[in-house]
């Protein structure tokens, strides 16, 4: 099974609109954590990974929207699985 991430024009549209670039190390992780969901079986998951949330269609393991969240409120609906991705150096 291929364990990539696809990401949207949108999403790939939001991460170069703020300036949001993904290390290796950080899309791994970002990949397992869309793991931990489909295993629960999960539809739409936001993965909330440093000050960044990533919006994710679980079975198609397509990255649907990226949201930088600074300080802000925010409002994510539609989705049924949350993540939280330990903090880590050099994070976004």
């Amino acid at each position: 099974m291929d364990t990539s991430l696809v990401f949207s024009t949108h999403a790939k549209y939001r991460m170069e609109q703020r300036g949001l670039h993904l290390v290796e190390y950080e899309m791994s992780k970002l990949e397992h954590a869309v793991d931990l969901a489909q295993n629960k079986g999960a539809i739409d998951a936001c993965i909330l990974y440093g000050e960044t949330s990533f919006i994710i269609h679980v079975p198609k393991r397509m990255v649907v929207t990226v949201m930088a969240v600074r300080g802000e409120s925010t409002v994510i609906t539609n989705i049924d699985t949350t993540i939280v991705v330990g903090h880590t150096e050099g994070i976004l």
